[in-house]
């Protein structure tokens, strides 16, 4: 299957990493990076991912760019854009002012809420995960519902709460998932990301 990875990976070496790039400057410094030579592949969530070269090590760790960046293995890159070419047409955004007429919206009186939903939201997700979690696109559809719903519950609660890893580990802990596994299934959770 021909993918936006095949012009990337085209040079790239079997056992080279790849990086992922986001931040307030990452569409500046993808066009540096062009500049350069370099193949990279922009995601629409934003950022961009290319092969893990020295001469790109050296731009990044340089701070000219208001940016970070993760060293990921290729893999993850290739399941955000398995992800991306099986859902991106299927993502529907809500509408957060429907729930804007109650008045404790916005506010710290809908933190408990957000706490005791956000629980159910995880153990969904856990059941979900229980199934889903030896098929790696599975794995990434659960990880995406997670993240959508939570998104949903903070929008539809007003709150400025940002999305967290911490909530992402806590889910992983109730599954019991060790080691390799857990490893394996936080990096799915970081692959789905891609999937707007």
């Amino acid at each position: 299957m021909m993918s936006r990875l095949t012009t990337i990976r085209a040079g790239a070496r079997a056992e080279g990493a790849a990086v992922y790039v986001w931040g307030a400057d990452f569409s500046v410094c993808a066009d540096a990076v062009e500049r350069m030579g370099l193949s990279l592949l922009r995601v629409e969530s934003g950022g961009f991912a290319a092969e893990w070269t020295e001469p790109l090590r050296e731009l990044l760790q340089a701070g000219r760019y208001r940016v970070s960046y993760e060293v990921l293995p290729w893999q993850v890159v290739e399941w955000r854009e398995l992800g991306r070419s099986l859902f991106k047409d299927t993502v529907v955004d809500q509408v957060e002012a429907q729930h804007a007429d109650d008045p404790r919206w916005g506010t710290d009186a809908f933190a408990d809420d957000y706490k005791t939903e956000l629980g159910a939201i995880s153990a969904a997700t856990v059941a979900r995960l229980v199934i889903a979690r030896l098929d790696d696109v599975l794995t990434m559809c659960a990880w995406r519902v997670f993240d959508r719903e939570r998104g949903l519950l903070t929008a539809r609660l007003g709150l400025g709460t940002t999305e967290s890893s911490s909530e992402v580990l806590a889910v992983l802990d109730q599954l019991g998932a060790e080691g390799e596994d857990r490893a394996r299934l936080y990096q799915l959770w970081i692959a789905s990301q891609g999937w707007w």
